[in-house]
Formats: structure tokens, C-alpha cells, sequence
């Protein structure tokens, strides 16, 4: 996961994805329907740029995303 720079998902349940790992160079993220409650395994993506998590369990924006100083695009439905 180190290597990674897009990850796509969408319609997949995501369950345990606290438990996902860190993605370093991870540029974009897209995670449409995924049943996801929470973003926590996206705090080390300090090179975010792009950030779609909608229509997942999210009840809260995490705190971290105000850290992601390379996070340009950001599409959160609560």
C-alpha cells in the first residue's frame, strides 16, 4: 500500500477498514457506497489531493482532514 497513488471503490463494503493501513502517496481516493463509518485509515496521506466518500455511515468529518494541506477536492456525504 505504500506505493499506491488512486484508490477506486465503490459499491463495496469496507468493513474493518480501520484496519486498512497507511497509503503514504496516496493522491486520490474515491469510495462511493462503500458502508464506511469511518476515514481514520486515510491520516497518513499527508499527499491527498482529491477525496470523494459519499454515501457511506459517516457521522463526523475526522479532525485530520484539516491537516491535508495537498487536499484540494474534498465530496463528503453526512
Amino acid at each position: 500500500s505504500a506505493s499506491l497513488e488512486k484508490l477506486i471503490v465503490e459499491s463495496l463494503p469496507l468493513s474493518g477498514a480501520e484496519r486498512l493501513g497507511a497509503f503514504p502517496n496516496l493522491r486520490e481516493a474515491s469510495l462511493v457506497r462503500c458502508a464506511l463509518d469511518t476515514l481514520v485509515f486515510l491520516e497518513k496521506s499527508a499527499k491527498l489531493e482529491r477525496l470523494t466518500a459519499r454515501y457511506n455511515h459517516l457521522e463526523s468529518l475526522p479532525p485530520f482532514l484539516g491537516d491535508l494541506t495537498e487536499l484540494r477536492l474534498s465530496l463528503i456525504h453526512i
